[in-house]
């Protein structure tokens, strides 16, 4: 992702173990890009600027319709897939040994 205003600016803080790791689980929980990207959105809402916090929401919102859609298209795939071989129209075998997983964005 292309940055257009590049950040310059470094803020940095310390935190105990049980602290960092509620951090790192609402990171995850959030389905953040990143513990920095996840922090910066929260301190820019607590202090007001929510509109940059909901352009990082907006963003992560926009990365997940992709990832839903691009998993409907695989559904719908596999879904004719199983519709042709139960119908006879196709010998499809699949071997699931070679998948590696969903696409990386």
């Amino acid at each position: 992702m292309r940055i257009l205003k590049p950040r310059t600016r470094l803020v940095n803080f310390r935190l105990n173990e049980e602290e960092y790791e509620c951090l790192r689980s609402a990171c995850t929980q959030q389905g953040a890009r990143s513990l920095s990207d996840f922090a910066r959105a929260a301190v820019l809402r607590e202090v007001g600027a929510e509109e940059l916090g909901e352009r990082w929401n907006e963003r992560r919102l926009s990365s997940l319709r992709r990832k839903v859609s691009r998993l409907e298209s695989e559904v719908r795939g596999l879904l004719e897939l199983v519709r042709k071989s139960e119908r006879g129209e196709t010998s499809a075998y699949v071997d699931w040994r070679g998948w590696r997983g969903p696409r990386k964005d």
